[in-house]
């Protein structure tokens, strides 16, 4: 197990070394207008990315080695937390984004992997759904955006 705990951390640092030579080479960013710097988050390497414009990428396969026994929901990236392969019957819970002011990071958002290996569906909209409700706390205004979102 603890070789795949290297070879899992030599490829991210190996693509932060990829992605940190990319943001130097490129040209910088000659738009007018605001917008989102290019950076490394920590898993992906991103583009500059006009205010306003909303920027994905699939989800990183850096843990593709570890052996999975049994149905399990795939990775998955959910617009604002990337979600690794779950176990059936599980939840997975990570901390709150804190790229927004308005979330709480010292809370958890939680996703829920079904007995089936499928994320669970919300029963009103029937979309893949993740639990931000915590993260918001009693802010109303964001808990009606972030509702509107298909997590």
């Amino acid at each position: 197990m603890e070789a795949i705990w290297v070879r899992t951390e030599k490829s991210i640092l190996e693509n932060e070394n990829k992605c940190l030579e990319k943001m130097k080479h490129d040209p910088p960013y000659n738009k007018s207008g605001l917008h989102c710097s290019r950076n490394w988050d920590g898993w992906l390497c991103w583009d500059d990315t006009p205010a306003g414009n909303y920027a994905s990428q699939n989800c990183p396969d850096y843990f593709v080695n570890f052996e999975r026994t049994g149905p399990y929901c795939g990775r998955n990236w959910d617009g604002w937390l990337c979600w690794d392969d779950t176990p059936a019957g599980t939840y997975a819970s990570q901390s709150c984004p804190d790229y927004f002011s308005d979330l709480n990071p010292t809370e958890m958002a939680t996703k829920y992997c079904a007995e089936d290996g499928q994320w669970f569906h919300h029963p009103e909209s029937n979309m893949t759904w993740t639990n931000y409700t915590l993260c918001v706390g009693n802010n109303r205004e964001i808990l009606t955006v972030s509702s509107s979102f298909n997590f």
